[in-house]
């Protein structure tokens, strides 16, 4: 933790973020004990939407491992099911679902496994709602 792959006699020269597609658009959630604090649990969420179809999504969270984790059964619910409530909804569960958070003295894993469930629903309502779809 707070740590970085590069090697003393490295140095990073460059970052390449592509732009985002039309339609798309993001949101944070988190949960901490105090502003600035680390997160117990958080969810960033890109969502794609084309016609009114959800067309890409992206979900990373923190604060439920030792960097951040990449919600793969939760992105596949979306693009399979939409923007609807039950859609969301279910991708919170799966993203509680397949991550592996550990405990310390601010949260026990099954806390944070349910925080990171209600993050997916805030990020993903926020991301949805400003791509202009439904929630």
């Amino acid at each position: 933790m707070l740590t970085t792959a590069i090697e003393p006699d490295e140095l990073l020269a460059e970052i390449i973020v592509p732009k985002a597609p039309p339609g798309s658009a993001s949101a944070f959630a988190e949960i901490a004990r105090r502003r600035g604090d680390f997160a117990l649990a958080g969810v960033a969420a890109q969502v794609v939407l084309s016609g009114g179809e959800v067309t890409g999504a992206r979900l990373a969270a923190c604060g439920v491992g030792d960097g951040p984790v990449r919600l793969v059964e939760a992105e596949r619910i979306i693009l399979r099911d939409g923007s609807g409530p039950a859609a969301i909804k279910a991708a919170g569960r799966a993203a509680a679902a397949e991550i592996d958070p550990g405990s310390d003295l601010h949260a026990t894993a099954a806390y944070r496994r349910r925080l990171a469930g209600i993050m997916v629903l805030r990020a993903l309502g926020t991301a949805f709602e400003r791509a202009g779809g439904r929630r």
